[in-house]
């Protein structure tokens, strides 16, 4: 399927606020992209339709029946140029991660592999980091275990 413009096609897999700073940072610079979430009533559901103007066929609510299968479908739909991870509770099978061109990356805030899986930033601040970290890594069939960027 060819693209009449030459915008980045980017999926955006997320589940908390704290993604709304690179949301807002991809439309201000006019990017094309779509939203999966869980749970229709999620706050950052609400958000992001008012704040980015986004429709409803913009965002991809998934439940936790079926979820991969839905997530599967919209990414397949998509054709997605890339898709970007940010704080998602689950964990995303190989048939989805592989499905966009430029692959599937996780922003991941801890550094990697030290502070590999959830809550990492709980864990710097128990740990007592003087500094904390955002780790961007390609996903592999592992937790956090692809390669840096």
């Amino acid at each position: 399927m060819g693209r009449s413009d030459n915008l980045m096609h980017i999926g955006v897999l997320t589940n908390h606020p704290i993604s709304c700073n690179l949301l807002s940072a991809l439309a201000d610079e006019n990017e094309i992209f779509k939203i999966a979430l869980f749970n229709e009533r999620n706050i950052l559901h609400i958000n992001l339709l008012e704040t980015y103007d986004l429709d409803n066929e913009d965002v991809c609510v998934l439940g936790d029946d079926a979820w991969e299968e839905c997530l599967f479908e919209w990414v397949d739909f998509h054709s997605f140029d890339i898709v970007w991870v940010i704080s998602f509770p689950k964990k995303i099978p190989r048939r989805i991660y592989e499905k966009a061109a430029f692959g599937t990356l996780n922003f991941h805030f801890g550094r990697l592999p030290r502070y590999r899986g959830v809550d990492p930033i709980f864990w710097q601040i128990r740990n007592g980091e003087p500094s904390g970290a955002l780790t961007v890594h390609q996903l592999d069939d592992n937790f956090d275990t692809g390669a840096v960027l």
